[in-house]
């Protein structure tokens, strides 16, 4: 499976492929303090771990990027656009399984509008 993890609505039941892993839930207290799902949520990534992203939230919510008017170079080494990498992260490598759909894989979704295709050889 291309997909290492899968978006749920909260309380929906989890596709079969990923029964038994991790759950990492985006709330209200997740998008207050997001430090702690990133970190999770990045851990899995890099790790090729499969984990389910249960959505408590619209993701609208941490969609549109933040900006900052800080100068860069003030912002200091620690810096970190949290709820920048939360969408990346949620989105980045995730079947989209919500609503109680078979899941989707929106970049072949995207691919397809795009005009790629299989071609006969």
């Amino acid at each position: 499976m291309l997909g290492r993890g899968v978006v749920v609505s909260a309380g929906e039941e989890v596709p079969s492929a990923w029964a038994g892993a991790a759950v990492v839930t985006i709330d209200d207290a997740a998008l207050a303090g997001p430090r702690a799902v990133v970190e999770r949520l990045h851990e899995a990534w890099a790790e090729r771990c499969r984990v389910v992203v249960a959505l408590a939230v619209d993701p609208v919510r941490f969609r549109a990027p933040v900006s900052w008017s800080e100068e860069p170079w003030a912002l200091g080494a620690g810096f970190e656009p949290w709820l920048d990498r939360l969408q990346f992260l949620v989105w980045a490598n995730t079947y989209d399984a919500r609503r109680g759909r078979p899941p989707i894989w929106w970049w072949a979704r995207k691919a397809e509008r795009a005009g790629a295709g299989v071609r006969a050889t």
